[in-house]
């Protein structure tokens, strides 16, 4: 998250980086996610309105104010706001993944509701009140969510466990076969990269003829 002391600079004025606190930070999430589906599109209006937007949430000016200053100076702006804010990246939940899939709307979505979904599963699970929960830091508050959705999939896997669906039959074997709940993929163990063997090769299977070999990207072929 950001450092108290980090200033951004609009015009001749130098304005403190704000550390959001949860609700303000999902406010600026839900405005860097129109600023996406703008890029995707290639709606410049759209990416315009979007940094505009952006700036304004986290400094003293308003739109009409910024739009009175050179475009790369909002730009740059948004940059280092952004970053100033981005969460912890330790945390699995919101770690990046390879195979990332396009996001799903449902049909009940609406503006701003991130911050009332995640309100709701932290009041339901701790009971804390909205204005309690909307000043979380933003790392403490994604933790917990991450702590929620865990138990939630355990939960979820007990009672897969015990219903029928979650075994099949093995002809092989003549017995059940027990087929887990698949994790969602921020759950699943980090594999690491497994080193290449070197293996020798026997002389006998050794290639004949000319060996060419290259280093530095100069053959050793003679001359």
């Amino acid at each position: 998250m950001s450092n108290l002391d980090e200033k951004v600079r609009i015009g001749k004025h130098d304005y403190p980086v704000p550390r959001m606190k949860l609700r303000a930070w999902l406010e600026l999430e839900s405005i860097r996610d129109d600023l996406l589906q703008s890029v995707k599109s290639k709606n410049v209006k759209g990416i315009s309105s979007a940094v505009l937007s952006y700036v304004s949430k986290a400094v003293p000016l308003t739109i009409e104010n910024l739009l009175e200053y050179p475009w790369y100076e909002v730009a740059k702006a948004f940059v280092q706001i952004y970053r100033a804010n981005f969460p912890d990246e330790n945390l699995p939940f919101i770690r990046p993944h390879k195979q990332k899939k396009e996001k799903a709307y449902s049909g009940f979505d609406y503006p701003g509701r991130s911050w009332y979904l995640w309100a709701h599963m932290i009041a339901d699970a701790y009971g804390w009140q909205l204005e309690y929960i909307a000043e979380l830091e933003v790392n403490d508050a994604i933790a917990l969510i991450q702590e929620i959705l865990v138990d939630e999939q355990e939960d979820r896997e007990w009672s897969w466990s015990l219903s029928e669906v979650a075994y099949s039959y093995d002809k092989a074997s003549k017995k059940s076969k027990f087929n887990p709940l698949r994790k969602p993929e921020w759950m699943m163990p980090i594999r690491k990269e497994q080193e290449i063997k070197k293996v020798k090769i026997r002389a006998s299977e050794m290639p004949m003829g000319l060996i060419l070999r290259w280093d530095d990207g100069k053959s050793t072929q003679p001359q």
